[in-house]
């Protein structure tokens, strides 16, 4: 930025002030919104493998489930019983995955509780600073 006449007013340095601030604000909105608008494209792109690998996942747990069942058969029992040992193995191990799943996403546990605690502080120091 070069240099300019120092003979200005007050009120002209601080139009000048105030337009510069406007410019800076709006190309730090249009950076935000150009990087944002960039997330959520790579964000869809991510959800749309996870929901195929999901399914190649959910077939292949499927088949290897009946393979299991299979197996099972050549231990005297029959294909329903096999069939339902592993049904309920599966649904057991299900039913923690979930517990665990909706555990971690309580509140309390989201919280950004060392950004909260960091502003904690920065809050004390200022009032320790006014003081």
């Amino acid at each position: 930025m070069a240099i300019q006449d120092d003979n200005r007013s007050i009120p002209g340095l601080l139009t000048g002030l105030v337009d510069q601030l406007t410019t800076l604000l709006r190309k730090e909105v249009q950076l935000a919104k150009s990087e944002v608008s960039e997330k959520v494209t790579q964000v869809s792109a991510a959800a749309g493998a996870l929901a195929v690998a999901a399914g190649l996942l959910i077939a292949g747990l499927v088949v290897l489930c009946q393979a299991l069942a299979m197996w099972l058969t050549r231990f005297d029992l029959s294909p329903v019983a096999a069939s339902a040992i592993v049904g309920a193995v599966v649904v057991i191990i299900g039913m923690l995955l979930l517990m665990k799943g909706i555990s971690s996403l309580k509140p309390s546990n989201l919280a950004p509780r060392r950004t909260l605690e960091q502003t904690q502080r920065d809050v004390n120091m200022v009032k320790e600073q006014v003081r």
